[in-house]
């Protein structure tokens, strides 16, 4: 007998069907006599109801025999009493879900077409995103008003016993990754109607890598760049004992910015402890997988561990690359590919087969070398049998690396030859100047043979270029083996004393070879502006412009890139007009040698448009910087990269000033991505893009915690490039990390920052600089607005205006800032009328800015309302205080809402009687200093 709530749910399939039972045999009722003798005709509700009730309640493995004797040959009644067994199993299901009894039933899979608009918990489905074998995933957004907030949410396709396992082992495996190349599972359950699901992270406006690669046109160091992030995120996953076994394209988006998200562990393992093999001996076939990606084991049911996923993503590195997967989407080829044992495709091959692929094309631009190293790493992640291939991901990814910087690959032999050649790519300067030399080599021996009366004259020269090039070159080697710790015997050599040393002897040994000493003294100069030794780096790039005026000025350009470095120094020493000076020198240099137009000249362009931005010159910079994209978009030359790079960081400065965070944001992200891609994460300018995009998530609550983790990666990685020694690039990092902790209000972690910057300012650069000004300044507020105690701050903000008054010009606006904070504490000290000349002064050159921010004039606008309504003078306070609260309420941000509260209380108390004529204005009350914190 069927239960009351089984009885009720299947009302609607029995209320027509007559409730009889025939007399049973065995477990198996046999046919009603009425029925024995009728032929095959249309099917009558009284013997379909009496099928059903002699079966319907039987296991299911016994119902098919039974069906066989009550039905015979006629397909007409099987048919329907199928129909309705398959309608009472849903239905019971469905009841037994209702009550409890069980989380999820066949039920579900009529939900697994979903419409928009469905309801799981507070979120509501909005469209479809994609549908594989085992789920649907939608997007959905928070229907509450908790906060907003886009999700994706993965429903349950195949409700077999089976897959729910699957499903509820996908949610667990997804919980246990937190890794930022792995999409970040928020949650899960079950929704009213008994559809399980799982909420994760949306990649909004994610591709598949391979569409990502192809239509941002990535050359192949950068999709070797991006497939290494890759290779981390499943790392991750393995060295927590999950194997992914289904790497594809379509499960690994890449983010617009350039960042790849790891998706969908709907077939992946937890593996135990040990790492044993996933083998259910009593399966059938392969199991859930895309055969074009699917390692051999998978395919046959074997053994499944780690190394089935260095197969995957050979796979995957494979189409990165070529342009196409190596194998077939076919189950049945890839088995019969497997049966002959054929060895792994060549990339080199298949690569020239489709040269027609976006994939193809960057890969043929690699030099040769680099295309043999990447065939061999393919090779060898696609071999057939798990212990042939490498050992780890983290294999795979340093074998890419060693690719990628010219060092030698384990998945080659290492040859004499081969080590060799890897050895001369890098080190290029080295091979760079023997080669040189033997073609001027070549070059006189030709000369002697055409011109046999200077035989003899010739011969003698040749011999003493060769002794000088001799010099050179064991100079070099060195140089570079006096850095070796072995032969240091365990002396504490550091970069600087090795340099510093290897200069007298580049004057001493080179005196008679002035090219090649300027060349040498330019290297050196570099590294010491690198290193932050601006007086080093000054001396002897000034050397090096010498001796190229004296051997190539003004024909040549050699001499163009020792201008670009010490300008690169005069701005860091704040001596603007001087870096300008060398930029536009170096410019002409560059279009006299290369002509307008070319992409040396927007490097200089770009450069130009920095320093323009720094003394204010905004629309000139803006000129010179979209000049500059412009020519680097149509030239396209990928050597210069990081200039295009630094010139998108301009522009986005300008953007900011002119119109703020939002518009400025995407230039400043396409700038961020691209670096990553192009540079690598430890680039200078990727570095200065974590800084500022930095400080742009620390002007909104919401990405605090964003914006510290930013500067913290930015410090972590000067401090390791840096080996912990002072830098200016880390002085400004630890200013604005002071800036995001006051934000947070962690004060006293913010004071310490604030501290040591202003130290490594002054060890840097000495007690006077534009940029110690800043520094000084930011500290003056800090202690203003975030600790409260004017009579600390405002000494500090009068050193930072006197100082950065010899920097700047006097309608700069980053004078603004301690105009402001001066004028502020006077007020706050009891002195209204002392800082008023102070916020005029700084209401004037907010005024004056050629593109003027109504919310900046609005924050002087309240502060020289306060300091007018605190000496009562509260007619003209009263425009400047109301017009300030108009244009900063609206926008909502938190430091200026918090900031307008004691100006507009001091305006109630001294000014509000004043709306009142029978009421006197009430005196003021000197304010006392602050209790000490």
């Amino acid at each position: 007998m069927l239960g009351i709530n089984q009885q009720e749910s299947s009302l609607n399939i029995l209320a027509v069907l007559p409730y009889q039972r025939a007399d049973q045999c065995g477990s198996c009722p046999f046919r009603s006599p009425a029925r024995e003798g009728v032929p095959n005709m249309d099917v009558a509700w009284a013997d379909l109801g009496e099928v059903f009730q002699q079966v319907y309640d039987l296991p299911a493995e016994e119902r098919k025999a039974c069906l066989d004797a009550l039905c015979r040959d006629d397909d007409a009644l099987r048919g329907e009493v199928e129909s309705l067994l398959r309608a009472h199993d849903l239905a019971e299901h469905f009841t037994r879900a209702g009550r409890g009894d069980i989380t999820v039933g066949p039920l579900a899979s009529a939900f697994s077409s979903l419409q928009p608009s469905r309801q799981f918990g507070p979120y509501t489905l909005l469209r479809q995103l994609g549908q594989g074998g085992m789920g649907t995933v939608y997007l959905a957004a928070r229907a509450d008003d908790e906060f907003d907030q886009l999700v994706a949410i993965k429903t349950l396709k195949n409700l077999g016993p089976e897959g729910y396992e699957r499903f509820r082992a996908e949610r667990q495996v997804h919980a246990n990754l937190e890794h930022p190349g792995i999409a970040r599972l928020y949650g899960g359950g079950t929704s009213e109607h008994g559809v399980p699901y799982i909420l994760m992270e949306y990649v909004d406006g994610g591709k598949p890598i391979d569409e990502y690669c192809d239509q941002a046109k990535l050359g192949a160091l950068a999709r070797l760049d991006l497939f290494r992030a890759v290779c981390d995120a499943v790392a991750f996953a393995h060295r927590n004992l999950v194997v992914h076994r289904d790497l594809k394209p379509s499960n690994i988006l890449v983010k617009p910015g350039g960042d790849a998200k790891l998706l969908d562990f709907g077939i992946s393992k937890q593996l135990p402890a040990g790492e044993e093999a996933d083998f259910d001996p009593t399966a059938d076939g392969p199991g859930p997988l895309t055969p074009a990606y699917a390692s051999p084991e998978q395919l046959l049911g074997e053994a499944i561990t780690t190394a089935s996923d260095v197969f995957s993503l050979g796979v995957l590195l494979f189409k990165l690359l070529a342009g196409r997967s190596p194998f077939s989407r076919s189950l049945q080829e890839r088995l019969q590919q497997l049966g002959a044992d054929e060895g792994p495709p060549s990339l080199e091959r298949c690569a020239r087969l489709w040269a027609d692929q976006p994939a193809a094309i960057a890969f043929a631009s690699l030099d040769r070398g680099r295309r043999q190293d990447l065939a061999a790493i393919a090779a060898k992640a696609l071999q057939r049998w798990p212990g042939e291939r490498y050992g780890s991901v983290e294999l795979l990814a340093a074998d890419l690396k060693s690719c990628r910087e010219g060092r030698p690959v384990v998945a080659r032999r290492p040859t004499t030859t081969y080590r060799l050649s890897r050895w001369l790519r890098r080190n290029w300067l080295v091979a760079g100047i023997t080669g040189v030399f033997m073609l001027f080599l070549l070059a006189s021996a030709i000369a002697l043979a055409s011109q046999n009366s200077q035989v003899l004259r010739e011969r003698d020269r040749v011999r003493e270029e060769a002794r000088k090039s001799e010099r050179m070159l064991g100079l070099l080697l060195d140089m570079l083996e006096g850095s070796d710790p072995a032969k240091a015997q365990g002396a504490d050599i550091s970069v600087r004393d090795v340099l510093r040393t290897a200069e007298p002897r580049i004057d001493r040994e080179l005196a008679d070879q002035p090219k090649a000493r300027a060349a040498l003294l330019e290297s050196l100069g570099k590294v010491f502006l690198n290193l932050g030794s601006l007086e080093d780096a000054e001396r002897v790039l000034g050397r090096a412009r010498e001796l190229w005026q004296d051997t190539t000025w003004p024909d040549s350009p050699e001499g163009a890139a020792t201008l670009d470095l010490l300008a690169a120094a005069a701005r860091q020493r704040g001596a603007f007009p001087a870096a300008l000076e060398l930029l536009e020198e170096a410019r002409a240099l560059r279009v006299r040698a290369h002509g307008e137009g070319s992409a040396e000249e927007a490097a200089s362009l770009g450069q130009i448009a920095d320093i323009q931005l720094l003394t204010n010159r905004l629309d000139e910079a803006e000129r010179n910087a979209r000049r500059a994209l412009e020519i680097f978009e149509t030239e396209g030359d990928s050597t210069r990269n990081e200039a295009k790079i630094g010139t998108l960081f301009t522009l986005g400065e300008l953007v900011y000033r002119k119109g703020g965070r939002e518009p400025s944001l995407p230039t400043f992200e396409r700038a961020l991505a691209e670096a990553r891609v192009t540079l690598g994460a430890e680039h200078p300018t990727t570095l200065a893009l974590l800084g500022k995009l930095a400080d742009l998530k620390a002007e909104h609550p919401a990405d605090f915690v964003l914006a510290e983790r930013y500067i913290r990666e930015k410090i972590a990685a000067l401090g390791r490039l840096h080996d912990g020694r002072d830098h200016a690039d880390m002085a400004v990092s630890l200013d604005a990390l002071a800036g995001i902790l006051g934000r947070r209000k962690k004060l006293d972690e913010a004071r310490q920052a604030f501290e040591e910057s202003i130290r490594m300012r002054r060890r840097l650069m000495g007690e006077k600089s534009p940029f110690l000004a800043v520094t000084l300044g930011n500290f003056g507020w800090f202690h203003l607005f975030r600790r409260g105690d004017p009579f600390t701050a405002e000494p500090i903000l009068r050193q930072a205006l006197a100082m950065a008054e010899e920097f700047f010009p006097p309608q700069a606006t980053l004078l603004t800032y301690p105009l402001i904070g001066i004028g502020r504490c006077r007020v706050l000290a009891g002195d209204p009328a002392g800082g008023e000349p102070f916020l005029r002064r700084a209401l004037e050159i907010r005024r004056a800015a050629k593109t003027p921010s109504a919310a900046e004039i609005a924050r002087v606008e309240i502060f020289l309302g306060e300091s007018l309504a605190a000496q009562g003078r509260c007619l003209e306070a009263a425009p400047l205080l109301e017009n300030a609260r108009a244009v900063l309420e609206p926008r909502g941000a938190p430091d200026d809402l918090e900031r307008m509260k004691e100006p507009w209380r001091t305006w109630e108390t001294k000014c509000q009687a004043d709306r009142n004529p029978a009421g006197p204005i009430r005196p003021s009350e000197q304010l006392r200093p602050p209790a000490p914190r």
